[in-house]
């Protein structure tokens, strides 16, 4: 009887040194698993740190940002056809800004196109025009106008020309140089009219006195 009991008691002995070996090794084991989720936690937190941080010093410099660069990204980037076509349409734009429109350019007073010298050797006189002097005939012929036709031939830019080189103030227009000059071209007035008398002032000849008849 006491053999068995002795020998119970042994099993006892024996089970509890068997538990306490497996609860310590679950114990060890329950506690690197704590400690693998422990570090894998703490692992996530630091790597999403420093990310956080890049994301608000981010954001900070965008609102630091001057409003000149923030428009200057997004103004968009063009390419080389874009600003040739630009520069092409500007350019067009200051040509025709600067050229004159037609009706303009027809308005513009133009010399009128003169010759090196009279047809013929001999010029005509164009003092026989109204209003056209010894000092005016020559500052034509300056400007390669030797006979009436050249001046029945001009153009109202022309006539305007010559008036403001001659500096007339439309005195070509008042004394009808055109008119003239026409009629001496075609010949229709063949004399000059008698303009030296009147311009000096000079006075007619004296009628003579009747002859006396002698008395018988």
């Amino acid at each position: 009887m006491p053999e068995i009991t002795l020998e119970v008691l042994l099993w006892i002995l024996l089970a509890f040194f068997v538990g306490c070996i497996l609860g310590y090794v679950l114990r060890l084991i329950v506690q690197r698993v704590e400690e693998g989720t422990i570090e894998e936690n703490i692992e996530s937190t630091v790597t999403a740190e420093p990310a956080a941080v890049e994301h608000k010093q981010h954001m900070r410099l965008a609102d630091t940002d001057p409003p000149q660069a923030n428009a200057e990204k997004s103004q968009p980037v063009l390419s080389e056809t874009t600003t040739a076509g630009y520069a092409v349409a500007n350019d067009q734009a200051e040509i025709a800004h600067t050229e004159p429109r037609p009706e303009e350019a027809a308005l513009r007073p133009s010399q009128p196109k003169g010759i090196a010298s009279p047809r013929g050797g001999t010029a005509d006189e164009l003092q026989q025009i109204a209003g056209v002097g010894p000092k005016i005939e020559l500052t034509l012929h300056r400007l390669g106008i030797f006979h009436f036709d050249q001046i029945a031939g001009w153009t109202t830019e022309e006539v305007q020309w010559v008036d403001d080189h001659l500096k007339f103030k439309g005195r070509i227009a008042r004394d009808e140089w055109i008119k003239q000059a026409r009629q001496f071209a075609s010949g229709r007035v063949n004399e000059r009219a008698p303009r030296a008398a009147k311009q000096l002032g000079s006075k007619s000849a004296k009628p003579k006195p009747p002859a006396r008849t002698r008395r018988s």
